[in-house]
């Protein structure tokens, strides 16, 4: 491996194709067919042939620059963002709240991207089958005034023995440290889950207990670039020390209980609400926002809310085209990213012939992937920088 880097280097970038690539252009009898070119891209279509390139593609910068320049159109008000996040707010609230993008959004309106308040009035218990489904955290009121970086809640609640209930925790993210794609698996979808409980009922309506009898268990991925940040997200997220109670108002999820303060063992109350989504369009949604190489902040939730209620800007730029198809094709692109990368891993200093080809086979594939019409009617889509109200 040294070798073969030293090569890499001593060839001053002109393997324009991405660090996977790049290594197995280093071979010999490469060279010919590795010129600098972009039939090959990056997911989000960049093409790599200098340093300031690959920087840029591997941090893109665009979506979050672009989310800052003036726009072409009127600019978004308080309500239209409340709009595109989908905040617990009435029709007359969000008419009313005109005042130009998040900045000029009341506390008591900014609030309301962080819980869902009306529906924690209104929730009430229901029975354990009723929990069960996918649900987006409603938190987002850092992330939307660019304090924190990109990164969704997600719980998924299927049923358990005696009847509880199995809670899965996912934080998603497109970007992690030490990987040039997301936490994935072919068939089975988004993977970066950050523990799972399971919680039994326990009295009064709405009320669960976790099971000691089979504790909480945590993956121990890592998500964030900085480990001070990534234990911030952690305990921000951290849910399950105690009973919870579980409540619904419509399609929202208000999940309350308490966590622990250290060392004194303190219990203080926490509060989130979620709003069901379909599973398969979360995932969907969030290939797209990978594939397109656009702001996961600014169109992950958005795009989730568009897909799974099957209609949506989104969805008329890019007919004929619909949910089905863009999810083959999401997956499509994705399984082949997956394949290229586990064949990169298992290359030698010298790799076979077999292996070279296949290489050649698979990326080939993925920029075909790219140029297809329902890429580039994705592509076209988010063009116009209009799709989500964003400020």
């Amino acid at each position: 491996m040294g070798a073969l880097l030293s090569r890499r280097v001593g060839a001053s970038m002109d393997r324009a194709r991405g660090p996977e690539q790049s290594r197995a252009c280093a071979a010999p009898g490469r060279a010919a067919s590795c010129a600098p070119s972009c039939t090959r891209p990056w997911p989000n279509g960049a093409c790599i042939t200098s340093l300031r390139s690959l920087a840029a593609a591997l941090f893109p910068v665009a979506p979050f620059l672009a989310a800052l320049a003036p726009a072409a159109h009127a600019q978004p008000t308080c309500g239209d963002v409340m709009v595109t996040f989908r905040v617990g707010a009435t029709d007359a609230e969000i008419a009313a709240a005109t005042a130009p993008g998040i900045a000029g959004c009341s506390a008591a309106q900014r609030a309301l991207f962080r819980v869902n308040g009306p529906a924690l009035d209104a929730a009430v218990p229901v029975p354990g089958v009723d929990l069960v489904g996918t649900w987006l955290g409603d938190d987002v009121a850092l992330a939307v005034q660019g304090i924190v970086t990109a990164g969704q809640e997600v719980l998924r609640i299927t049923p358990g023995a005696d009847g509880g209930l199995v809670v899965e925790q996912f934080w998603y993210r497109v970007t992690v440290p030490g990987r040039n794609l997301p936490y994935w698996t072919v068939g089975e979808g988004y993977a970066g889950r950050l523990m799972r409980v399971e919680i039994a009922p326990d009295g009064a309506p709405g009320d669960y207990t976790v099971r000691f009898d089979r504790p909480a268990t945590f993956d121990g991925l890592t998500f964030e670039f900085e480990r001070s940040y990534e234990l911030f997200v952690l305990s921000r997220l951290h849910r399950f020390d105690r009973d919870v109670t579980l409540r619904r108002a419509g399609d929202t999820l208000v999940l309350e209980g308490e966590v622990l303060t250290q060392p004194m063992r303190d219990p203080v109350p926490r509060v989130a609400t979620y709003t069901r989504v379909e599973a398969a369009a979360l995932d969907t949604a969030f290939l797209t926002v990978l594939f397109a190489g656009v702001s996961q902040t600014r169109y992950l939730e958005c795009l989730v809310h568009q897909l799974s209620d099957g209609g949506g800007p989104f969805l008329d730029r890019i007919a004929p085209f619909g949910v089905s198809d863009l999810s083959a094709h999401t997956r499509a692109a994705m399984a082949l990213w997956l394949e290229r990368a586990a064949l990169l891993s298992t290359l030698r200093d010298d790799p076979t012939e077999a292996e070279l080809a296949r290489f050649g086979v698979l990326s080939d594939a993925i920029g075909a992937q790219r140029e297809t019409p329902n890429g580039a009617a994705v592509r076209a889509a988010f063009a116009a920088d209009d799709l989500c109200a964003w400020t």
